[in-house]
This record gives C-alpha cells, sequence and structure tokens, in this order.
C-alpha cells in the first residue's frame, strides 16, 4: 500500500492503522527503577492479551535500521494503542477479522536540502569574500557523528537565516549567535 502511495520502501517511514482488532498480544518494559510505579523486582517486561478493542497500530517501517529502531529480524516496530487510551505498548501478534482498517501515511514531503551558502568577508588581513557552500556532511565531519540534535539544530538556522538573508548567501561578518554551549547543535560550526 505504501508503495502505491509514491514511498520508496528503502526510505524509512512511520504509519498509523486505524480500526478494531479481534486480538492483540502485546507486552511493555516494566520501569528498572524501584521508586517509579510499575516497577517490579526481576521482570523485564510484561505480556497483556487483548480482545476485540478499537485503536491504532502506530509504528515505523525501515529496511536500513533492524536493531536500531526496528526488531532485529524486522523492518518493523510496532505499538498498539487503544482508542480510550488507557493501553499502549509494543505489539507481538495481531489477529484480524474481515474488517476493514484505514491506512495513514504522513504527507510526502518534498527533499529537505540542507546546503547554505555562506560568505566569509572578516580576515586578518582585510576583506575576503569567500563564498562557500556547507551541507549537514560538513557538520558530520566536524561533530563526529550524524544524530537528532546535530539535524534539527542545522535546520532550525538554515530556516532562520532564509529569513534573515532572503538573498540566500549568510554574510558571517554580520552575524553572530550567542548561545548556550551544547554537545549536538552546530551554532557554532557555521555560524
Amino acid at each position: 500500500m505504501a508503495i502505491s502511495k509514491g514511498y520508496d520502501l528503502k526510505e524509512p517511514f512511520a504509519f498509523r492503522i486505524a480500526g478494531k482488532f479481534n486480538q492483540i498480544t502485546a507486552h511493555i518494559v516494566t520501569p528498572r527503577n524501584p521508586e517509579i510505579e510499575g516497577y517490579r523486582p526481576d521482570v523485564k517486561s510484561q505480556k497483556f492479551f487483548l480482545k476485540n478493542n478499537n485503536g491504532e497500530l502506530l509504528g515505523f517501517y525501515s529496511e536500513q535500521h533492524q536493531g536500531i529502531f526496528t526488531g532485529s529480524n524486522s523492518f518493523v516496530h510496532i505499538h498498539f494503542l487503544k482508542d480510550d487510551q488507557t493501553f499502549m505498548g509494543h505489539l507481538d501478534e495481531i489477529t484480524s477479522g474481515t474488517q476493514s482498517y484505514k491506512l495513514y501515511l504522513p504527507k510526502k514531503q518534498a527533499l529537505v536540502k540542507t546546503v547554505m551558502q555562506v560568505n566569509d568577508t572578516d580576515f586578518s588581513k582585510g576583506r575576503l569574500g569567500n563564498i562557500q557552500n556547507i551541507d549537514l556532511d560538513d557538520l558530520v565531519k566536524f561533530h563526529g557523528h550524524l544524530c537528532d540534535g546535530l539535524v534539527v539544530g542545522h535546520l532550525a538556522l538554515q530556516r532562520a537565516m532564509q529569513e534573515l538573508y532572503p538573498d540566500g548567501i549568510v554574510d558571517r561578518t554580520n552575524t553572530r549567535i550567542v548561545s548556550k554551549a551544547s554537545p549536538a547543535l552546530p551554532m557554532q560550526l557555521y555560524i
């Protein structure tokens, strides 16, 4: 169904399936700290068996993230959420009848460009005027790894710079940012 909606199965995506499910087997991971409600000594997870429940399957599909955000032998990671929101757990098994289900997929977004043009004009020997492109891949080299903080920080700064410099070239001489230190946000790398 995702393919028919224009999705490439080589790219990760989220999905949601709503309907009535005959039988659900799900588990929750129990808290590891005795100070947290639900803690049970020596119990890592609890299984639940639910029958005839309306709800939603909330999941992720990826062929490249086995053992990261999908199971080690699976291309999906799915949670079940009851309609009344009294239960949510990791889906283990599902039995459905002849009911129809509604599939929700995220709206396809245009590919996000991560390149920014910057103009380096301050130089110890005078005005330089060196225009260069800085991409997310460049930031990964400086930061050491690709992570969500780096991506979110880069995209947020890119959006802010589009507002400040609508012509598309960020003048680094005229731009100064004061920020709290962060292990992942790339502000100091190109601003």
